[in-house]
């Protein structure tokens, strides 16, 4: 019997490519050195200059894939734990046929809820059979645990299907203040 989660682990396997992708872009900006700050101290004022190293176009080459890698980690991701629960509901109409017409697997998706109440009033999963709602229901980030599973469900929900631009700036030295308008 084939694997009822194959199309759910294939996702995960994508969604796994795609992260060890982006990370080996992340890290050829740094061995590559692509950018620097370089930070002068005046007493308890400092400078900071930003120095790009890189070619522009090879820049913006680099951005655009690590936006794409991100937005289909995203996707691979979230559609994993989808794919799960809709088998999951297949297997649950194999298993007991009563349910047919009652739990709609097309109608399910695994639910991220930080706030009990609203996961309570919405109850996503309340056709599924409590054998396989009460994991999904332990997992839920509103109990305080499984912070990963918010993150995804936000960063999904906001940036899937949108172009991001990502950059980042660390100061060079422990000590730092931001200026602004001269206080």
């Amino acid at each position: 019997m084939p694997n009822p989660l194959r199309d759910a682990w294939q996702r995960l396997e994508w969604a796994n490519a795609d992260g060890q992708s982006f990370g080996a872009i992340s890290k050829w900006f740094r061995d590559t050195k692509a950018y620097a700050i370089h930070v002068e101290f005046e007493g308890d004022r400092w400078t900071a200059s930003f120095h790009r190293f890189i070619d522009p176009e090879l820049e913006a080459a680099k951005f655009s894939e690590l936006s794409r890698l991100l937005g289909s980690f995203l996707d691979h991701s979230r559609a994993a734990l989808n794919y799960a629960t809709y088998q999951l509901a297949q297997l649950a109409l194999i298993e007991d046929p009563t349910l047919n017409g009652i739990l709609n697997p097309d109608a399910v998706e695994f639910p991220i809820f930080a706030c009990a109440d609203t996961y309570q009033r919405r109850k996503p999963i309340k056709r599924l059979p409590e054998k396989y709602r009460a994991p999904i229901e332990a997992v839920q980030p509103y109990h305080g645990a499984n912070v990963g599973l918010w993150y995804l469900h936000e960063l999904s929900r906001e940036f899937r299907h949108r172009v991001l631009h990502p950059a980042a700036i660390l100061p060079a030295e422990d000590h730092y203040a931001v200026l602004v308008n001269g206080k």
